[in-house]
């Protein structure tokens, strides 16, 4: 089983679940040929150990050379000149949200050709993508152009990939989502994508590395270590973290707070870091590679992030699989990871007091640390081990490449 694997702008800091799902992939002997975008940005690009290794295999569609862009459109227009049209016409009528919507299509029919090309020499006949956005489109492309199926991957919100969903995932050979309520929204919305078309299979961890030292977490001395990861983006709700460490460190709680990541709310973090005088107890580290954020998670008491809106939620994953206990948002797909007052804590979105008071709870309660980490840890294992949504999407793959 080849396939053609599509994600943009690879390798990212956020793509560690991508690679652990290729590994997965791989291993399960699937043959995947890694396709980009382009390369991401320096100060996105991942810093996981994985990183270079990736980058050498990958096949980038942007920038190419203006002999291979004469190639590729050029063999697009002598061996499927209607293929071609029609991707030209797409580009000019598909429904997405930014207008005009034909500047932003119509230089895509170049990389379209140059991956319908790519895969046709490689024998590839199916294209996978991790996108719903431009990486879609292309996929839409390339199959107007007669190469094969493709499948696309939706992870967060529908009104988040630029429009055309209808169009996108109607045409798909099967929609894979990571969280349950996205499913649902798009069977409520799309009356051309059905329940069979559908795959749940959720990104994961992998629980074998990531393992516990002690339950409950490591630390249990006089200082209360929170530790949170994520992009330093409004939201993700840091700014209500640091507010309700401020609350409890007013009420005389010895906790301190490391946030790894980065992002464009540096700056306004570290002025409510400034405003509550927290220097000595809110720490920005920065972004990390996996290793080292399974370094400082293990040396944490608890784990928390106040995001306004998380589709899912890996962060969470990891630190639940190291037996940390977690406090998260009821917003998005989180409380498909967490069930309040067994695996973990849920407090509203946007509300520093009840961020604040379920943190005081795993201050002051060494027992229900242990409780909520040990039982996080085994649900982890149970549900989101990365074998079991891998497994998923190779089934669905194979049935797809083999009819």
């Amino acid at each position: 089983m080849s396939v053609a694997y599509l994600i943009p702008e690879w390798p990212s800091q956020t793509h560690i679940w991508m690679w652990r799902e290729i590994t997965r992939l791989r291993s399960d002997g699937c043959n995947l040929m890694i396709v980009s975008t382009r390369r991401p940005k320096e100060a996105d690009r991942a810093r996981h150990q994985f990183a270079e290794e990736a980058e050498r295999e990958t096949e980038y569609l942007w920038p190419a050379s203006l002999r291979e862009m004469a190639e590729s459109v050029g063999w697009a227009l002598l061996t499927r000149p209607v293929g071609l049209l029609r991707c030209i016409w797409m580009a000019l009528t598909l429904p997405v949200t930014t207008r005009p919507g034909w500047r932003h299509l119509l230089p895509l029919v170049v990389p379209a050709c140059i991956l319908a090309r790519f895969m046709k020499r490689k024998g590839l006949k199916h294209l996978h993508s991790q996108s719903a956005k431009a990486c879609a489109i292309l996929c839409m492309m390339v199959r107007r152009l007669g190469i094969g199926s493709y499948s696309v991957v939706v992870n967060a919100n529908l009104d988040w990939w630029g429009g055309a969903m209808a169009e996108k995932l109607g045409e798909a050979a099967f929609v894979v989502v990571h969280a349950r309520w996205i499913g649902e929204d798009i069977l409520r919305r799309y009356s051309r994508v059905s329940a069979g078309h559908l795959v749940y299979a959720p990104v994961g961890v992998e629980t074998a590395k990531w393992t516990m030292t002690t339950v409950g977490g490591v630390r249990h001395d006089s200082t209360f270590r929170i530790v949170s990861v994520g992009r330093l983006h409004p939201s993700k709700g840091h700014d209500v973290l640091i507010r309700a460490v401020a609350e409890l460190r007013a009420a005389g709680m010895s906790v301190e707070l490391r946030i790894i990541g980065s992002g464009p709310a540096e700056h306004e973090l570290c002025r409510v870091i400034g405003e509550h005088d927290l220097q000595e107890y809110v720490m920005l580290l920065g972004s990390r590679s996996e290793d080292d954020v399974m370094a400082e998670l293990r040396n944490a008491s608890a784990f928390a992030l106040a995001s306004h809106a998380e589709p899912l939620g890996v962060v969470y994953m990891e630190a639940m699989a190291l037996g940390l206990p977690v406090v998260g948002t009821a917003a998005g797909g989180v409380g498909e990871i967490i069930t309040p007052g067994e695996t973990g804590l849920l407090v509203p979105p946007n509300d520093v007091s009840a961020m604040a008071e379920a943190i005081r709870m795993l201050c002051s309660d060494r027992a229900l640390c242990e409780r909520l980490g040990a039982a996080a840890r085994a649900s982890i294992v149970t549900h989101y081990d990365a074998a079991i949504g891998a497994q998923r999407l190779r089934n669905v793959l194979q049935s797809v490449t083999t009819e």
